[in-house]
């Protein structure tokens, strides 16, 4: 797909294509499915639900991008963000009810309590 530059990280790899940055971490078999440490069920759904160019794609929930974004409140304060940090934050957000966001709330804040 002409992505032709990559960064191993300590957690995955960074691809790009021009200005196209994907972001990709491995998920882990827990507990019968796949998932990160410490987050919501059905965070690395096994369905293709992503598309770029026609060809599908695995992503990450919509919930587990929001639980990320809560840890990165904790550790990146948000006068340092970038104008796209909020962008992806508000379009994470239309994606989710406010039920849904405070459950994602309450299990950070318990499993920062018991890590």
């Amino acid at each position: 797909m002409g992505f032709d530059k990559h960064e191993f990280t300590d957690y995955g790899f960074l691809s790009w294509r021009g200005c196209i940055l994907l972001d990709s971490e491995p998920c882990f078999e827990i507990h019968g499915e796949y998932n990160f440490k410490h987050f919501p069920p059905g965070s690395c759904p096994l369905q293709k639900q992503g598309i770029i160019e026609d060809y599908h794609v695995r992503c990450v929930s919509w919930e587990a991008l929001y639980f990320e974004f809560l840890g990165n409140l904790d550790e990146i304060p948000q006068v340092q963000w970038r104008a796209k940090d909020f962008q992806s934050l508000q379009l994470i957000e239309t994606h989710l009810n406010a039920t849904k966001k405070q459950f994602l709330k309450d299990l950070y804040l318990n499993s920062q309590q018991s890590a």
